[in-house]
């Protein structure tokens, strides 16, 4: 006979393979607008679904993952709902299983962004830092840059915002996320590889112009869609 102990384990154990599962059953075009299916939580004293992870009503899953989290009860405000009924996941619960997937993860912005949020590594604000660079400053190693300026980074706070925001791709071709940029450049290294800050500020140049093109093409697609017209971005199939 197993324990009531043993008993939960296995349904939690069983309840994350599921979730898995769905994770991996997206195609790639369902993937790139997984925010989509964010849903706000029901107001206080209304019924909540249960979590098909952990077996909590999404509410308490969010809340317990706040706490892991370190940050305030209710910042999570939102559950995740794969497309069919009976298909609710808390929010942390359905992105740490997201890391846990071997295709899934790769074709969503939505893992990069919780990876940042359990601190495998940290994001920068692009804006913040283009401010740093112009007055001088030189990107030194993260664990001196997140003490000496914290506001250049996301904070958890704001990850959680950014993943749940603009929640629907304009006819699913030109997507209103933030853009997210990794760049090939040892800012972290030991030995600093740019002593002028010259490299920093090309590389800021470059990010700037690169905005400048993606928000001029989502000015276009909004006007040819305002005048009836047709804009295919990319040829066929193709996706921003």
């Amino acid at each position: 006979m197993l324990s009531n102990r043993e008993k939960e384990r296995k349904t939690h154990a069983a309840g994350r393979a599921q979730v898995r599962e769905w994770w991996e059953k997206m195609d790639a075009f369902d993937l790139h607008c997984a925010h989509d299916l964010f849903l706000e939580l029901p107001g206080e004293g209304e019924a909540c679904p249960d979590c098909r992870c952990c077996g909590q009503s999404v509410r308490a899953c969010n809340r317990r993952w706040a706490g892991m989290l370190k940050v305030e009860t209710d910042a999570i405000k939102h559950y995740y709902g794969f497309k069919y009924e009976g298909m609710e996941v808390g929010f942390g619960c359905a992105m740490d299983l997201l890391l846990e997937t071997s295709r899934a993860k790769h074709h969503t912005d939505l893992s990069i962004l919780w990876a940042n949020a359990v601190d495998i590594f940290a994001l920068m604000k692009g804006p913040e830092v283009a401010k740093y660079v112009a007055m001088g400053g030189r990107v030194k190693p993260r664990q001196e840059m997140e003490r000496r300026f914290p506001s250049v980074y996301l904070s958890i706070e704001e990850v959680i915002q950014l993943m749940t925001e603009n929640r629907k791709c304009q006819d699913r071709l030109v997507s209103m996320r933030a853009p997210i940029y990794c760049l090939s450049y040892s800012w972290h290294s030991a030995e600093h590889p740019d002593p002028t800050g010259s490299t920093a500020k090309t590389v800021m140049k470059g990010l700037e112009e690169d905005l400048r093109v993606k928000n001029r093409v989502k000015e276009e697609f909004s006007c040819g869609k305002r005048g009836g017209g047709e804009f295919v971005l990319g040829g066929a199939g193709g996706q921003a």
